[in-house]
């Protein structure tokens, strides 16, 4: 039996007696394109808040609650990671970009939500993907990559033969057109900002001012910009023929994407190592 209170956000609260802010913040993605540095920026500042994990009073970044088991523990349950709930709260789990459900259930229950997504060159995506899962092996064995453990070429083919669900996978989730235009049908486009991370990377403090000015924050200077979580790439991760390859293959989901935004992206027409 559904609850009632997922008919929207202000109704949610009023039956949890909780209040949220309904204006919501998110950074949805996509994987592996510089979402844990926003977040960076934007958790200190003093008009928003981040979930809690309560043993150690730090920052949680990503809830998976609109895409995830966690959306079965009901709004409470997501409501109560916040401490500061009249503030506006973030959430920045990526797999919401490539997600089916998660448009529909945000929408759902934040209207009002800003949404932030940032992107990369799809081929380097792709590989810093595959370099994290290889790192973090054995856990990622059932993660969303079809060759556990075996090469990148290797786990390319396969995927090509049998594609993932959604858009998940290495090649699934640098077709980003055909994910944003999923959100459209949902929230207006307005609502959303599209960064490039090869841009965006190149001029933080330009790119901190119009996060804060899509949304309409105080500026507040920040210590440092400076990036989060850069891995170390395996010897095996490298522009060979399947990187060549791959860039052919994502050429058409790029210029879906260049026709949605209204301009090129000159640095993902270069061919380039993985950053992050």
């Amino acid at each position: 039996m559904k609850r009632k209170c997922w008919k929207a956000s202000s109704e949610v609260c009023k039956k949890q007696n909780m209040v949220l802010n309904p204006h919501h913040v998110f950074i949805a993605g996509a994987q592996k394109c510089g979402t844990s540095t926003l977040f960076n920026w934007l958790r200190g500042h003093p008009s928003l808040c981040t979930a809690v994990k309560r043993e150690y009073q730090g920052s949680v970044k990503e809830l998976h609650f609109f895409a995830g088991n966690n959306w079965r523990r009901g709004f409470d349950w997501y409501a109560a990671q916040y401490l500061q709930p009249e503030l506006r709260c973030i959430d920045a789990t990526p797999l919401y970009l490539s997600s089916s459900k998660a448009p529909p259930r945000i929408a759902r229950v934040f209207p009002g939500a800003k949404i932030i997504v940032t992107l990369r060159d799809p081929v380097a995506r792709a590989m810093s993907q595959f370099n994290h899962y290889c790192q973090d092996l054995p856990d990622s064995e059932n993660w969303d990559w079809r060759c556990p453990g075996a090469g990148f070429s290797e786990n390319i083919n396969e995927e090509l033969r049998s594609p993932f669900p959604d858009w998940q996978g290495l090649l699934g989730r640098g077709k980003y057109a055909e994910q944003l235009r999923y959100w459209h049908q949902f929230l207006p486009s307005h609502r959303m900002l599209i960064l490039v991370m090869e841009e965006w990377s190149a001029n933080c403090d330009q790119a901190y001012k119009d996060i804060l000015d899509f949304l309409e924050l105080d500026f507040v200077p920040r210590d440092s910009l400076d990036a989060a979580h850069r891995r170390t790439y395996q010897s095996n991760i490298k522009c060979d023929d399947s990187a060549r390859r791959l860039a052919d293959y994502f050429a058409p989901a790029n210029r879906e994407f260049y026709e949605l935004i209204g301009r090129e992206v000159p640095a993902w027409e270069k061919s380039c190592l993985p950053g992050s």
